[in-house]
């Protein structure tokens, strides 16, 4: 199966990533680099930052943000709330830091840049635009095209040879004894792959902003262990739009009540926008039926009850803390039930909160 492609699969994989992993907004302390360097799903999930500054680039828009989000994921960011890709080990419980994707000389490796060669091609592109997109900017890591080693370009100018010895190849699948297999992981084992990377336990983040008065809070929340097959009616739609209002009010009445104030399941609404299947699980991963081994990826919204225009401060204050107490919690939160285990992908640390790319649509 292919590594990436430049449409949806890319950014699905990019989403199923975001709801696996908290990004703390806080500095991480890394681990000692993994040695010897290996181009692996941990590093090359980086360059899907690119896909938004790639697809505008195709049509004619330039966004400075998606600009600089991309050039992170190429080079690395320097600035004080980047983070390095990393790699647990179960053996030593130890997380080790991995050198960027391309900067390694991933693309020196056949095998590798004929899983995707079109999009490599595009990064590429995009580093040599006659605009410089990474050029000089200060929270990039030497952003520059000789910062990256390849033997496929000989047409660009200033691209760095290949290194002696290439970085192990980390998309070979792994036979019983640990050894590569000489086989390319397909496209369902790269994600069961990524559904399975375990998350560091963030620091503690900042205090968030102050908040202000909302109509609504979206948020995406990933099932780990519950097929959308059932949700294949309103009425199962509906009973988990009440049950999660049920378990986002029980966790309000768990906070500091000094500093925030509980509401019940009836001063709130939740409404199922978008769900999706987040892939296929492990066997030993299931729980709702024995036939069913897929999880689930759903986008919500959090509204006022009807009648109510908007939720107050206040409100909205409790409810980020309370998404903030799930999207950390270790171990994950257990949602009840038949739902199982969630994480949770808001940008909670903002005034707003926005959904990630949806894909799939819930039934009328």
């Amino acid at each position: 199966g292919d590594f990436a492609t430049r449409d949806g699969t890319m950014r699905a994989s990019n989403a199923i990533l975001a709801f696996g992993l908290l990004v703390a907004s806080a500095t991480t302390v890394h681990g000692a680099f993994l040695d010897p360097p290996e181009c692996a799903l941990e590093n090359s999930l980086e360059l899907f930052a690119c896909q938004d500054a790639l697809t505008s680039r195709a049509i004619g828009t330039i966004n400075a943000d998606q600009d600089l989000a991309c050039c992170k994921g190429i080079f690395g960011g320097s600035g004080a709330l980047d983070s390095k890709p990393e790699r647990y080990n179960e053996t030593s419980d130890t997380w080790f830091t991995l050198h960027n994707f391309l900067p390694m000389g991933c693309l020196c490796d056949d095998d590798i840049y004929e899983q995707d060669s079109d999009f490599f091609d595009a990064i590429l592109e995009f580093v040599t635009a006659s605009d410089e997109p990474c050029s000089g900017l200060a929270t990039v890591d030497s952003p520059v095209i000789g910062s990256i080693p390849s033997d496929k370009h000989p047409e660009i100018a200033g691209v760095a040879a290949c290194p002696t010895t290439l970085p192990l190849n980390g998309f070979m699948a792994i036979a019983a004894d640990g050894t590569s297999t000489g086989v390319s992981l397909n496209k369902e084992e790269m994600m069961n792959k990524v559904l399975n990377m375990p998350a560091r336990i963030p620091p503690a983040p900042p205090a968030l902003e102050d908040a202000t008065p909302m109509s609504e809070i979206i948020v995406d929340i990933h099932l780990y262990n519950f097929n959308a097959d059932n949700l294949d009616t309103d009425a199962k739609k509906t009973l988990l739009e009440d049950h999660i209002a049920s378990q986002l009010a029980a966790t309000s009445s768990t906070l500091n009540q000094t500093l925030y104030t509980a509401f019940s399941a009836a001063d709130i609404q939740v409404e199922i926008q978008y769900f999706a299947r987040g892939g296929v699980m492990p066997d030993d991963r299931r729980r709702l039926l024995e036939s069913s081994n897929e999880n689930t990826v759903i986008t919500i919204k959090i509204k006022p009850p009807t009648g109510v225009s908007e939720f107050d401060s206040t409100r909205v204050d409790t409810i980020r803390h309370v998404l903030l107490a799930w999207a950390t919690a270790r171990p994950k939160k257990d949602l009840g039930g038949i739902y199982g285990n969630i994480t949770v992908s808001a940008e909670v640390a903002t005034d707003q909160t926005f959904a990630s790319h949806p894909s799939g649509t819930a039934p009328a």
